[in-house]
């Protein structure tokens, strides 16, 4: 079970990592996309962080049996922290429905990577 959880994690992480880059790309194309102004967007270094503590936390648990938890548990805190902020600064639900949806999943794998840490 912990290498089933490591994967969905890992795919997870990395279509998280895409579309990251993707807006990175249609940034760079605008001619806005260099790193100051990425690093001053939150809500993207939100993202970039988490999506990456994901992918290795992922990568991890499929060689190591307990310590890839605790970067994927980062991961998802990142989703749960920019979900949570979203809808405290009112954004509209179409910006923050789907990081509501992959938050809950993300949580609920994590934690059947927890439980299944040992074997």
């Amino acid at each position: 079970m912990r290498l089933f959880f490591s994967l969905v994690i890992l795919v997870m992480g990395l279509w998280l990592f895409h579309s990251t880059s993707v807006y990175q790309g249609i940034l760079a194309a605008r001619g806005q996309g260099d790193w100051s102004l990425l690093t001053g967007d939150l809500p993207f270094m939100l993202r970039f962080v988490g999506a990456l503590l994901l992918v290795v936390g992922a990568a991890f648990s499929f060689g190591s049996k307990w310590i890839g938890f605790v970067p994927a548990l980062l991961g998802a805190a990142c989703y749960v922290l920019l979900t949570v902020a979203m809808i405290a600064m009112g954004a509209d639900i179409s910006l923050w429905q789907d990081d509501a949806i992959l938050t809950v999943v993300l949580i609920l794998f994590t934690a059947g990577l927890f439980s299944s840490k040992g074997r």
